[in-house]
């Protein structure tokens, strides 16, 4: 059959563009391609023209069968307006969602007409199976890990157990990508790509997306498949820094050291950035040193909060003790590290958000902060539904940028001034100065650099504007109307202009 995979259109930051390509499409691409089907892909993520790019892209390739992932929460919407310009360009089309949200609320996404499928969670033998009964006209009932409508009811069939070896895959199907396209600027441009070389956490964060979307449970590839991945991106596409998206990449000591034995065997020159749990630094610290011999030179940690009531709440496995320690591990071990802050929880306060900054800063050489959003189908999303604290549901805005629901201590408005002034303060900018001035990784000064000249550009209203076509405007000018929909997560526009979605999680997967 002919397919066409699509990561959606998403409005994006001019300023700070991190492009890359989609891990999850790649690798289902390379499993339906290997199963004999006819596969293009349609990435639009970064394109000023990206609805017109999908126009022409549908009638040129004229496939039977359209997957559309979902993984960014906040383009949630997006993916719905891909699905409507395919219907409108081709009823006939059968249209396939796939991802986070997909597998988080299906029966919202079938119910607005456009998706004649969803596949829940893992998608390469779900999606092949899927096809084969198009072809065949089979029982849908049969396939495992599926959505669909029979009439008004949603039908989900039984739960598609998770691939046990993931080294059972066809490799990535890089080369239907444009791969010069793809840069992530605070890490060299063209030079740096996103990979994620494992997936899920064994660990049940009620907060966390990966953790619903994997069923807390973690697989990985070997250290030989992901040293033979890296040596075909390094010769054949010229990337040499990494991001490695895994939730967890030192979880497994066995793979890690696997991977460092592969490195030094096969001589890889690259950079390589990685996240990593507090109790799996502490558990491989001794292998710090050689994970940093082979290039390993940042690792993000998910501290998210000092708070021992929030992190109760949010079920971290650590406390303030075991963070320190992993802090000093990595840091001793000539690493720079990056610590992960949440902020935002009906418990927090102010002072939990200043002591919270003022520790990462203070402990870490760089601080990630971003604010608690209830993703759909996590159990930290129930709770707040059941507690009626959620007060936006536009998803536009649930890009860990926003505050979505009030505190105890004040309400929304006063949340979100002191999260901007408090994450953003004048402190962090100085820490950001030194690790550009000092940091004895290359690749860290970089970073370093460009997020200076990020703040810098902000504040300049004009570039701080998102660019990437809106879809209403593509309807305008090629004289069509939006067409009647329905979703319970109601769409406001109004608020859009100075909310370009977080691309990060799409791309790596870390929330």
């Amino acid at each position: 059959m002919k397919i066409l995979l699509v990561d959606p259109p998403r409005k994006f930051w001019k300023v700070f563009l991190f492009n890359a390509a989609s891990n999850g499409l790649a690798s289902i691409a390379g499993y339906l391609r290997a199963g004999g089907h006819d596969v293009a892909i349609a990435d639009l993520y970064g394109l000023d023209s990206s609805w017109k790019e999908l126009e022409d892209k549908v009638r040129e390739e004229k496939p039977e069968v359209v997957g559309i992932s979902c993984g960014v929460i906040a383009s949630s919407y997006d993916a719905i307006y891909c699905a409507m310009l395919v219907k409108m360009i081709d009823p006939e089309i059968k249209t396939v969602g796939g991802g986070f949200m997909f597998t988080a609320i299906p029966e919202d996404f079938l119910g607005t007409g456009y998706f004649d499928y969803t596949v829940q969670g893992e998608g390469e033998i779900t999606f092949s199976e899927l096809l084969d009964s198009l072809s065949s006209k089979s029982n849908l009932k049969e396939v495992r890990g599926l959505a669909y409508l029979e009439g008004d009811k949603v039908v989900r069939t039984p739960v598609r157990p998770l691939i046990e070896n993931l080294n059972t895959l066809p490799k990535p199907a890089w080369d239907l990508f444009p791969m010069k396209r793809y840069s992530i600027k605070p890490m060299g441009g063209n030079i740096a790509f996103a990979l994620t070389n494992s997936r899920g956490c064994v660990n049940n964060c009620s907060f966390c997306s990966e953790a619903f979307l994997w069923r807390s449970n973690y697989r990985s590839f070997s250290g030989e498949w992901i040293c033979e991945n890296l040596e075909h991106l390094i010769k054949d596409y010229h990337k040499t820094v990494f991001i490695f998206g895994d939730n967890d990449f030192l979880f497994d000591r066995e793979r890690l050291i696997e991977f460092c034995d592969e490195m030094e065997k096969r001589k890889i020159k690259a950079y390589f950035w990685i996240e990593a749990g507090v109790n799996s630094i502490l558990r491989n610290q001794d292998l710090l040193p050689r994970l940093r011999s082979v290039g390993g030179f940042n690792i993000q940690v998910g501290l998210e909060t000092i708070d021992p009531t929030v992190l109760n709440t949010y079920r971290k496995p650590q406390t303030l003790e075991l963070m320190k320690k992993a802090i000093k591990a990595v840091r001793d071990n000539g690493i720079s590290i990056t610590g992960l802050f949440i902020w935002g929880d009906w418990n927090d306060t102010l002072e939990s958000l200043k002591t919270g900054v003022k520790f990462i800063n203070k402990k870490c050489d760089f601080i990630a902060p971003s604010i608690i959003n209830p993703f759909p189908g996590t159990d930290y999303c129930k709770i707040c539904e059941e507690e009626g604290r959620i007060k936006i549901k536009n998803l536009w805005r649930y890009n860990q940028h926003h505050i979505l629901m009030p505190l105890k201590s004040m309400n929304m408005e006063e949340a979100q001034v002191a999260y901007e002034k408090n994450a953003y303060s004048p402190s962090v900018l100085l820490n950001m100065v030194y690790q550009a001035l000092f940091s004895p990784f290359r690749p860290a000064r970089m970073w370093a650099w460009e997020f200076i000249m990020l703040d810098l550009r902000f504040i300049n209203p004009k570039v701080r504007k998102p660019g990437g076509q809106k879809f209403e405007d593509y309807l305008e000018q090629t004289k069509r109307k939006m067409p009647d929909w329905k979703f319970p997560y109601p769409r406001e526009t109004k608020i859009e202009e100075d909310s370009p979605d977080s691309t990060f999680d799409s791309k790596v997967g870390c929330y």
